[in-house]
């Protein structure tokens, strides 16, 4: 009874393998498995289309049309990781045809990004002009120590030059290298108003005793206007509204805090009143600060420009014995000193009669 019982299986076994074979043979003829079977073992183990793949051309722009065609049909998990190879490697052609520069000025060479940032990384000190300086300059405690490093920043970073890549002809995808100005190439906005919004913090009779007249032109130029300079601003032309010249005004009335807020605030000094009167004219009879009286004359387009009676503005110095102011005019490249009034034919050396100490500066 168990040896019956212990055959069964065998039997079963027996049937079961003798027709696997059959489908065997029935799927496969003896002389396709004679030849599988002498085939060797690294070849039995490698799919057919892969050993034609093996044989193609390795280039991107080459690769079999029936290949590309595996994406959106069935494939083995060798074809899709050999399709993720190829895609990843045509991805790195291209960025590699993106970042190489050739004919250059020593002939056929090829220079790639990472060259190039180590190159301006060496040359101009990018990581710690750009970073390091910048956070220690924003979080400086001390307000007049700011000040002063704030206009040494800016003329550091618009001094600074960088290495680039032009192309040249614009499509070619062939490209020099070019040394230019990093404003060029990147904006310097948000570090400047960053900048900017740390100089709120500094009280505004402290930035007006410590800021020198060259550093404040550069920073109105580049980092702007704090609140409370752009508050006194609009206070100075309100006050100042409906004047035909409101820097004349300003000047006639010797309210000083008011024109450099209105030049502050672009006012042009060229415009005349109704005298034909413009700023120079003004500060040069009024008087005032000779800091101011240059900031003006810089901005001044004609120096010999005369008034209603045809005086100008070294006449008006002359005639109100400001000598510096004098000294200034006749250093100033345009200036005129012959010119004459319409009235009088006087010049400015006529002027100088009866003020003390004008009349030897003509001679």
């Amino acid at each position: 009874m168990h040896n019956a019982k212990r055959q069964q299986p065998s039997t079963t076994r027996g049937i079961v393998r003798k027709h696997t074979i059959e489908q065997k043979e029935a799927k496969h003829p003896p002389e396709c498995m004679a030849s599988h079977s002498a085939a060797p073992q690294s070849v039995r183990q490698v799919p057919s289309w892969l050993l034609e793949l093996r044989a193609a051309p390795q280039s991107v722009r080459q690769v079999p049309s029936w290949l590309l065609e595996l994406r959106g049909g069935p494939a083995t998990y060798r074809g899709i990781h050999y399709l993720r190879h190829l895609r990843r490697q045509r991805q790195f052609d291209r960025e590699r045809r993106i970042s190489i520069r050739t004919e250059g000025p020593l002939g056929s060479w090829f220079t790639l990004k990472a060259f190039i940032f180590g190159l301006n990384e060496v040359h101009g000190d990018f990581r710690r002009v750009f970073f390091d300086r910048f956070r220690a300059l924003l979080q400086e405690p001390n307000h007049e120590v700011y000040v002063r490093r704030m206009a040494d920043y800016v003329r550091c970073i618009q001094s600074k030059y960088m290495f680039v890549r032009v192309e040249r002809p614009y499509g070619s995808k062939r490209f020099v290298m070019g040394y230019v100005k990093c404003d060029r190439v990147f904006s310097f906005a948000r570090r400047l108003e960053q900048m900017r919004v740390r100089l709120n913090r500094v009280p505004p009779t402290l930035l007006t005793k410590v800021e020198v007249e060259e550093n404040k032109a550069l920073r109105l130029a580049c980092v702007g206007q704090t609140d409370y300079e752009q508050a006194v601003i609009a206070a100075a032309q309100k006050k100042y509204q409906g004047k035909k010249a409101p820097l004349c005004a300003a000047l006639e009335a010797k309210d000083k805090d008011a024109v450099e807020a209105l030049l502050d605030g672009k006012a042009n000094p060229n415009d005349v009143d109704e005298y034909s009167f413009n700023a120079l004219h003004m500060a040069a009879w009024k008087g005032c600060r000779l800091p101011l009286f240059h900031r003006i004359l810089g901005m001044i387009h004609d120096v010999n420009a005369v008034t209603k009676y045809g005086d100008t503005a070294l006449m008006k110095a002359a005639c109100s014995n400001h000598l510096d102011m004098v000294v200034s005019l006749m250093n100033h490249q345009g200036i005129d000193v012959n010119a004459q009034d319409r009235f009088n034919k006087f010049t400015a050396l006529h002027c100088t009669r009866g003020c003390n100490g004008c009349d030897y500066i003509f001679f």
